[in-house]
């Protein structure tokens, strides 16, 4: 028990809280109503296809390709960082640190460029954090809160548009402002041999699952589909699916069901919420990370593009706000050598310094929306 929790905490912690506010409010059959189906089945969906991508060496034989162009340490720095942020925009901000932190736990130090190990991941962290708020397939929250929000995901990435570009400028305002310094050759096994028909059928099926996410295609077809493609292309890959985050995701619907029966509870978050979505979701996410935070609070109010702000906004901070970033962490610590509190130092520190700059940036959202 002990290690799952340390594995899993933030689904101990909703499986906790759906627990006891069943028993202390047996629910009725109307919580199965209250679990969002849709999100499910297209997460389930995206998380499925996007590992077979992984595991066919996809998003790596890019890195690759850029790599050949390097030649210094600020293009270095810039391939490795800028790759987490546009890729997480596709392929999710988990799914593009798990795998381009190892990448650059790797590369660096072949191209003489170990003391920046840390500095990387945690602009890696964050470029991920802040490069999947623009489309609501990007990370989880985003991909719950559009379900929500009715409007079209064009209209979506405008109004995340501000704090994504500020984030991109500061990223690169941040990696300019560093020494330059000439890198040593790389020299590496490019060995990757691509399957283009394995990533020809899993570019189709992410296409066909994205149009179910802009409800172009209805989500049960497009899990039905999915699920039969991958049973004849890969079946090994429904075991590699994030089913812990899908359970986080129905003990929370379970848990805001419950304190929803709770008239006292439920008036003090209405009362305490509407109108202070972008300020409590940043706070919230600091406490029980993004995810959950977008969940229980999106129970409570209909402003959801000023939540998802909120709550994107809070994936900076502290390092349970984004699950990404404990990945991030997770990812490093494995290492030989690893300075933990190095990391948490230089973690905290570029954290501040983007809540900071991007607050205003996530104000003016704010107004505008």
């Amino acid at each position: 028990m002990r290690e799952f929790i340390k594995k899993e905490p933030v689904l101990f912690i909703a499986g906790f809280l759906a627990i006891i506010t069943s028993f202390i409010n047996v629910p009725d059959m109307g919580v199965f109503d209250a679990i969002d189906y849709r999100v499910l089945v297209i997460l389930f969906c995206l998380m499925t296809i996007t590992k077979g991508l992984e595991k066919e060496g996809v998003l790596e034989k890019m890195a690759l390709w850029l790599l050949g162009k390097v030649k210094d340490s600020r293009s270095l720095n810039i391939v490795l960082v800028m790759l987490c942020f546009f890729s997480a925009m596709i392929v999710t901000n988990d799914v593009a640190l798990i795998t381009f932190v190892p990448f650059a736990i790797k590369i660096l130090p072949m191209a003489g460029q170990r003391k920046s190990i840390i500095k990387v991941i945690v602009l890696q962290t964050i470029a991920a954090n802040m490069g999947s708020i623009l489309t609501p397939i990007g990370n989880p929250q985003n991909l719950y809160l559009y379900s929500l929000s009715g409007i079209s995901a064009a209209r979506f990435a405008f109004d995340m548009s501000i704090m994504w570009i500020c984030s991109l400028i500061i990223i690169l305002a941040i990696i300019f402002i560093e020494k330059n310094s000439k890198t040593e050759k790389l020299v590496y096994d490019d060995n990757i041999v691509l399957n283009k028909t394995k990533v020809g059928i899993y570019a189709a099926l992410f296409l066909f699952t994205v149009l179910s996410v802009m409800h172009i295609i209805n989500f049960v077809t497009a899990f039905i589909v999915v699920v039969i493609v991958i049973a004849i292309t890969d079946r090994n890959l429904f075991f590699k699916t994030d089913y812990c985050l899908l359970a986080t995701f129905v003990c929370f619907f379970i848990f805001i069901y419950n304190i929803k029966t709770f008239h006292f509870v439920n008036s003090f978050f209405e009362a305490n919420i509407a109108g202070k979505e972008l300020i409590c979701g940043f706070v919230l996410s600091q406490v029980i990370s993004n995810v959950p935070a977008a969940i229980l609070l999106s129970g409570f109010t209909e402003n959801v593009i000023d939540l998802a702000a909120g709550v994107n906004l809070g994936g900076l901070g502290t390092l349970i706000a984004s699950m990404a970033s404990l990945i991030s962490y997770k990812l490093y610590g494995q290492g030989k050598n690893a300075d933990i509190k190095r990391f948490m130092v230089v973690f905290t520190k570029y954290n501040l310094i983007f809540i900071v700059l991007l607050l205003p940036a996530a104000i003016i959202t704010y107004f505008i929306v």
